[in-house]
């Protein structure tokens, strides 16, 4: 399981080797809507669970929640992604499912606001990598190839 982490964020890494020495910070969800100033303007690279949805009227709407369960019920435990081009073409592939995306993150105030800040953008997508899908969750992979 280790291995595979490693062998993910090192392919990650390699997708944008023209982009000179941005090294992404490994982040965890809460620590983006925990702290989202601490974070302003850097490349992060997060885990969580991605949902698209498409509306008529404004194109796609993109959140990356900390659980499945969050975006079933709508609680506010994610950051907005405007999705890069690439993301869009694998709609199918990382909608609905837990990825990895890294970007570059940025805080949002409240409106009426300027010292309250909520959760936050990821901006300039540089990859969007699926990790694991609900319905095949890979935690039970590993204990299925344990068991034989």
């Amino acid at each position: 399981m280790k291995y595979l982490l490693k062998l993910l964020i090192a392919s990650s890494l390699l997708v944008y080797p023209a982009r000179g020495q941005d090294k992404p910070i490994g982040v965890t969800l809460i620590q983006l809507l925990a702290c989202p100033e601490k974070f302003d303007g850097k490349l992060v690279m997060v885990w969580g669970f991605l949902s698209i949805e498409n509306e008529k009227k404004h194109g796609p709407h993109v959140n990356l929640y900390l659980h499945q369960e969050d975006a079933k019920n709508l609680l506010s435990n994610n950051v907005l992604v405007e999705p890069s081009e690439q993301m869009l073409k694998d709609q199918e592939k990382v909608n609905r499912i837990y990825v990895i995306i890294t970007g570059v993150f940025r805080p949002v105030r409240a409106a009426g606001n300027d010292t309250l800040l909520t959760a936050g953008v990821i901006k300039d997508v540089r990859s969007c990598i699926p990790w694991s899908d609900p319905n095949r969750p890979i935690g039970l992979k590993d204990e299925k190839t344990k068991n034989n």
